[in-house]
């Protein structure tokens, strides 16, 4: 499949894993769940939208690093794909604060930063886990994984194609060895695995078949690295099943249709989906009708989740696309005259392999 077409089977999994995570959340905090069969499915797995992410982000990355014409252009574009939208949904989430608190009299949902030194940290997407300041936000804690992630691809970049898949090994196996933590920069080799099965399984599809020993060993490995890296047994078949999704994609691509191409909008429903629905709603989930109620719950998701779609419809289209234009303007800037050293063709509309 040729790496300028719409992928929409990505797309598709893009978004069902956004609005997994948003139902999980819903019921995240409830002291009284409904007791159903809905309720309990995203309340036990809705969470493994998350490792569905991060192998489609390692998957994606790859992409993205053979449209750059030069590592520095690969790291200015992925920049100004993530803090653009992640600053505003810091302004979206420090509005929607203020206002629960001036109509309930009391801010019970998040803390907000109140140091200049947090609200730097804050600012620069250095809170947990990296620091142990805590995120507004629920799930700004995997956009802070995302861009070292980032990192990694781009230091890797600068090598040839052998020795970028060497390296890559060479992290995987150090997230064998780092002791598993959930505080600090350590923390960075628990979810690599992850993240290097999305980056394997786009070099085994891509490759040329002479370079796959070091993408099958590397494949092989991330999917071994989950143990000692101590990720639980669902995020591993999330992972694997992922995989499978992107690779039948892959050799049967999906047709267009309309819910593939909300995955444009999956990274704005990730962000906003926390202070728009969790901290607005959640307290009214406990008290009657809707407490354990497992009809009108349902309902108020169905109401919210359109609401959401409709919010991240106009953040993808006027603060996601302009981020995007301009950090290509930026990274041309910055780029202008230079050509990518590595290994990686420049993907011209014709398929990699």
């Amino acid at each position: 499949m040729a790496l300028t077409k719409r992928n929409n089977t990505i797309d598709l999994l893009r978004f069902l894993a956004a609005v997994s995570v948003a139902l999980f959340h819903n019921y995240y905090n409830l002291a009284d769940k409904p007791d159903t069969l809905y309720t309990a499915f995203f309340f036990n797995y809705g969470k493994l939208g998350v490792p569905i992410f991060f192998v489609i982000s390692g998957y994606c990355i790859m992409i993205a690093l053979n449209h750059a014409k030069t590592s520095i252009e690969f790291i200015i574009r992925r920049l100004f794909r993530i803090f653009p939208p992640y600053w505003f949904s810091l302004l979206f989430t420090v509005a929607i604060v203020i206002i629960l608190k001036l109509l309930r009299g009391e801010n019970s949902v998040t803390i907000l930063p109140k140091t200049p030194h947090d609200i730097l940290l804050t600012f620069l997407l250095l809170t947990y886990p990296f620091t142990k300041v805590k995120g507004i936000n629920w799930v700004y804690w995997t956009l802070l994984y995302e861009v070292l992630f980032y990192f990694a691809v781009f230091v890797c970049s600068f090598l040839k194609n052998n020795y970028f898949t060497l390296l890559l090994l060479l992290i995987t196996i150090g997230s064998c060895f780092v002791p598993s933590t959930d505080l600090g920069f350590q923390s960075f080799f628990k979810f690599w695995p992850i993240f290097a099965i999305g980056v394997a399984l786009f070099k085994l599809l891509h490759d040329d078949k002479q370079k796959q020993l070091l993408n099958m060993m590397l494949f092989g490995l991330s999917l071994y690295a989950f143990y000692p890296a101590h990720q639980t047994l669902p995020f591993f078949v999330a992972s694997v099943l992922a995989i499978i999704v992107i690779v039948i994609g892959h050799y049967y691509p999906l047709r267009d249709n309309k819910i593939s191409k909300l995955g444009d909008v999956s990274y704005s429903i990730y962000l906003i989906h926390v202070p728009l629905t969790v901290y607005c709603f959640s307290m009214y989930r406990e008290l009657s009708p809707l407490k354990k109620n497992g009809y009108l719950n349902p309902l108020l998701d169905t109401v919210l989740l359109i609401l959401v779609i409709g919010c991240s419809k106009l953040i993808y289209y006027y603060i996601e696309l302009p981020s995007i234009s301009l950090g290509k303007r930026v990274a041309s800037y910055f780029t202008k005259g230079q050509r990518r050293t590595t290994g990686f063709p420049v993907d011209n509309g014709k398929p990699i392999s």
